[in-house]
Order: C-alpha cells, then sequence, then structure tokens
C-alpha cells in the first residue's frame, strides 16, 4: 500500500502519524493515528486514520485489530471500496478467505487520497485467498497479474513474501519477471517481511543467478531467523565466499535478543559444521537462560548434532541447583548413569548451607524412580548420605503432595 505525499489536514495527530509512518517508525504511528480517531473533526480524517491503524496492524499480523479498525473506516461512505480490501487481508490472515474473495469482487484498486491500494495489490490478496482456497489456477493468474501490471511495487512484494511464507506457491515464476539489476531494491522492500517466505524468493533468485553477492549480503539478514536447516544452507554459501563474520548461523548464536535455546542450537551446529571458535562463547553465554522445561530435549538435541560438545553444553547450562537436578534427569534418560550421578552430586553441593532448599527441589525435580536409581547408584560408591538425602527428599516431597 503506497502513501502519496504527506500534505497537512488540520488534524495535528493524523498528519504527525503519516509523518512517523513514511520515517519507518510504525509503533508511534500506531499511536497517533490511534488518537487521531479521537480528535479529528472531519469524518473522512477519522475514517482514513481508522485505514491506516488497520493497514499497520496487518503489517504486524494482528488480523483481529485490524479487521476492527476496517469496520471502523467504513463507516465513511468514500472508504468502503478501501475497508473493503483491508478486512479482506485481515480474513485472509484469519483463514477465512471465502469471505475475503466476497469482499475483493467488485474491487479493482482502492484509496481514501492517503493511502492508495493499487489494482496487483488487490489481485494479490485475491490470489491468496485462491490458493488457500485450493483454487490453484485462479491463484497463478491472479499472483502473475499482479506483477505483470507492475512488477516493482514495494508492498506487492511484501504480500508476495507472506503467500510464500503461508502456502507452496512457487515464487520462481514471479522471480523471472524481475531483472537482475533490480535484485537489491526487491530485497530493500522485504525487509520486514516474514522469514520464509523471504527466504523461498531469495532462494529462487540464487537458483537464476548463484553466487550473486548482493543475495549473499541480504540472506545474512534473514536467514538469522530461518529453520536451523536453511541458516546452515544460507550460512555454507556465505562461508564459501569468504564473509565468515557474516555466517547467519553466528549471528543468531550471538543474539542476545534472540530465544537461548534457538542460540544454544545455532552455536552448536557452527561449531560441529564448521568449527567455528566462536560458538563456543557463545553457548557458554546462552545455556544458562535456557528454560528449564527445555533442557532435557536440547541436551538431546545437542549429543546427537554435536556430542563433542555436550559435556561443555552441561557445564553451561547447570547454573543452578535446580537446573543440575534438571540435567542429571536427562544425562539418565540418555543411559549415561555416571555422569550423571556426578552432576547430582555438584547439584547437592548447596546442601550444608540451604537444606531445605535443596531438598524442596530434589524433591520437585527428581521422579521417584529416577531417584531410587541414583541412590542406589550413590550407595555402590560408598556415598550413603546421598542416598539417605535423595530418599528422604522425595519421601517428604510426596507426602506433602
Amino acid at each position: 500500500m503506497a502513501d502519496i505525499e504527506v500534505v497537512p489536514t488540520g488534524c495535528e495527530s493524523f498528519d504527525r502519524g503519516r509523518a512517523l509512518l513514511a520515517d519507518g517508525r510504525d509503533d508511534e504511528a500506531l499511536d497517533a493515528f490511534d488518537l487521531a480517531v479521537l480528535e479529528a473533526g472531519d469524518d473522512a480524517i477519522r475514517a482514513a486514520a481508522a485505514a491506516a491503524l488497520a493497514r499497520l496492524l496487518l503489517g504486524q499480523g494482528r488480523h483481529r485489530e485490524a479487521r476492527t479498525w476496517a469496520q471502523a473506516a467504513r463507516r465513511d461512505p468514500a472508504h468502503r471500496d478501501l475497508a473493503d480490501v483491508l478486512e479482506a487481508a485481515a480474513l485472509v490472515q484469519a483463514g477465512d478467505c471465502s469471505a475475503a474473495l466476497a469482499l475483493l469482487a467488485p474491487i479493482g484498486s482502492a484509496g481514501d487520497g492517503f493511502t492508495e491500494i493499487p489494482a496487483s495489490l488487490v489481485r494479490l490478496v485475491r490470489g491468496h485467498a485462491c490458493y488457500v482456497l485450493g483454487r490453484f489456477d485462479e491463484a497463478t493468474t491472479e499472483v502473475l497479474g499482479a506483477f505483470a501490471d507492475d512488477a516493482m511495487v514495494p508492498d506487492v512484494w511484501a504480500a508476495f513474501a507472506a503467500i510464500c511464507a503461508e502456502t507452496d506457491f512457487d515464487p520462481r515464476p514471479v522471480v523471472a519477471m524481475v531483472e537482475r539489476a533490480d535484485y537489491t531494491r526487491v530485497a530493500a522492500w522485504l525487509d520486514r517481511a516474514p522469514a520464509d517466505g523471504v527466504d523461498r524468493i531469495v532462494e529462487a533468485m540464487w537458483e537464476r543467478h548463484p553466487g550473486d553477492g548482493a543475495l549473499l549480503a541480504f540472506a545474512s539478514a534473514f536467514a538469522p531467523y530461518l529453520e536451523l536447516s536453511r541458516a546452515l544452507e544460507w550460512s555454507a554459501r556465505i562461508r564459501e565466499a569468504g564473509a565468515a563474520d557474516h555466517c547467519p548461523l553466528i549471528r543468531l548464536a550471538g543474539a542476545r535478543d534472540a530465544h537461548p535455546t534457538e542460540r544454544v542450537r545455532a552455536a552448536i551446529v557452527a561449531a560441529e559444521t564448521f568449527g567455528d571458535e566462536r560458538a563456543a562463547a557463545f553457548m557458554a553465554d546462552a545455556a544458562p537462560a535456557v528454560p528449564e522445561e527445555e533442557l532435557g530435549d536440547l541436551l538431546h538435541e545437542v549429543l546427537v548434532v554435536a556430542p563433542d560438545h555436550a559435556s561443555q553444553f552441561v557445564v553451561d547450562a547447570a547454573s543452578t541447583t535446580r537446573r543440575c537436578l534438571v540435567l542429571a534427569v536427562a544425562i539418565h534418560d540418555e543411559g549415561a548413569v555416571e555422569e550423571s550421578l556426578a552432576l547430582l552430586v555438584r547439584g547437592l553441593a548447596d546442601i550444608d548451607d540451604d537444606t531445605a532448599r535443596v531438598a524442596q527441589e530434589v524433591g520437585e525435580v527428581l521422579p521417584p524412580d529416577v531417584a531410587e536409581a541414583f541412590a542406589r547408584e550413590a550407595e555402590a560408591r560408598d556415598a550413603g548420605d546421598v542416598a539417605v538425602f535423595i530418599r528422604r527428599a522425595v519421601m517428604v516431597h510426596r507426602a506433602r503432595h
């Protein structure tokens, strides 16, 4: 959806919202348009603000809110077509594609003098709905027609990335319409699009022009957000081009705003596949933050993917008594009894300073059968005091619960 030139309307909050939108400050623009709906004295400006809100919320995947604002925009008759397109896009996101097509049926293009939706974008929304409904020939006609009308519309590419992320629509016929010289422009328009969809589009570009440096540069930005095998594929290509510093796996492993479990996965794959020495430090940074309930499954993955790094992962992740116990159970489940007992004993290190807490955590974390197995192993190693503590802790916990 392309903005036309920002001109004053007399509604300060609406004008501020459009300026913020033009500057890429979408969250602030949302607040401004929200205020404009309340402040605008003109019904047309109020409806335009509601339409702008719907547009922004659609970009964030918030289809329920977007539909509400599209319906609000429809209260102004001049906004009916625009509101219908916005609501249709929300319905597609919600999976109600039949209703979306009904709204779009009579519409070519739509706009309100502030936000214009070209016919190509309307066709793309229609194509998305058709594809989800299994009307593949119609979908292909609409999508290819949208790009035949104008292949160089930013919002059309963002919408196409959403189709590629949510369906198995083949992007290659669309990519074939784009000159290689325009790849950089298209990549810029895809900057905020769903990473999975972007990946499929850029992969189609790569098939046409393998080794393209601009595509590799763009991949270093979106590939950290992909499923691990795809991030690995782009990492290998980027490293082959001599740009290991831009490896998506290492970028993900070092990203402190990413989920710690994903960071560890990326680190172990980078270490195992490429021998990247940076991976160990990133794993050490992320492992203590892996949620307790994910430790067991992640340990199993490390043992399968990068067994040589499993011991270090355990050392890094076992940062508290409770985490030691959780990992001890997981290691026991993997059949490594001696190692699991050693980790259990490490977890009991605070037994003299905080006996009650340690006993409570032993009772909460250790399943009775595993606790008994640990107790027997402890006795076999002349650690009868450990065996007594484990059994008592479990018995007390079961009595209380």
